[in-house]
């Protein structure tokens, strides 16, 4: 048997399944916690949505709310083409950024715009999260060799940068612009 170093080809080759068993765990476990915050956004952005004053702002959080209900049926997919059943997993950092909203949202005042900026920056900073996250499992995915998988992850990620220059748009053009005159 060939040796490289003091680990056979065997070993070498039992080291390599277990790291891509330990990689499966974590990319199951990252695909629960996204799982989670796709369905925890889908409940959140409702009274977000309620509290917000440009209608433009509304229509780009309703959009969003309608393709978070779309990547959450996708992330199922995602779970079956690799080998594993639908479930959940809390994300702190995600938990933490809804405080945080709610909390900004909580000391601006109500129908003024600049409640809506503070609404932007919070749709903002978990989009960019799940950017990162949708980014990494696309990546573990090609990797690990779910192709089906990395492609519907691929399209979430492009929906996710797609919503987050929309919503960069809107803001510009006319979120902060109503806030700085109010």
């Amino acid at each position: 048997m060939e040796t490289s170093g003091n680990i056979t080809h065997a070993q070498q080759v039992i080291d390599i399944k277990l790291k891509s068993t330990d990689l499966h765990d974590l990319l199951t476990d990252h695909l629960k916690s996204l799982y989670w915050t796709e369905q925890f956004l889908s409940r959140n952005l409702v009274p977000i949505i309620a509290v917000v004053s440009s209608e433009e702002l509304q229509h780009m959080l309703d959009g969003i709310l309608k393709e978070t209900e779309l990547h959450i049926k996708n992330l199922e997919e995602v779970f079956a083409a690799i080998g594993e059943k639908t479930a959940v997993q809390t994300s702190h950092a995600v938990t933490g950024l809804r405080h945080e909203a709610f909390e900004m949202i909580q000391n601006t005042d109500r129908q003024s715009f600049v409640r809506d900026v503070s609404i932007v920056a919070s749709v903002q900073k978990i989009t960019h999260y799940k950017i990162a996250v949708y980014g990494t499992l696309r990546a573990t995915c090609v990797v690990l060799g779910y192709l089906a998988a990395a492609d519907l992850l691929e399209q979430a990620l492009r929906d996710e940068k797609k919503m987050d220059e929309e919503l960069t748009r809107v803001a510009e053009i006319f979120v902060y612009k109503c806030a700085a005159s109010e």
